[in-house]
């Protein structure tokens, strides 16, 4: 895990997400399908106290967006 700011996707997780979620969306997959797909990925990360967190919010920043 590493941090190159403040700001939320500085965070690598956060990149991470987003940048993989937006690959699986432009894919064709549905949003409901995309979705599934990257819980079922970070499991682990999501389940991590420190991780998880940001995982969510990166999550739905993408989605805000």
């Amino acid at each position: 895990m590493g941090a190159s700011g403040v700001g939320l996707f500085h965070d690598d997780v956060a990149a991470d997400v987003r940048r993989e979620y937006l690959d699986l969306l432009a894919s064709g997959s549905s949003d409901a399908k995309v979705f599934r797909t990257i819980v079922g990925e970070w499991k682990e990360a999501i389940a991590d106290s420190d991780d998880g967190p940001v995982y969510w919010l990166a999550l739905a920043a993408t989605h805000w967006e």
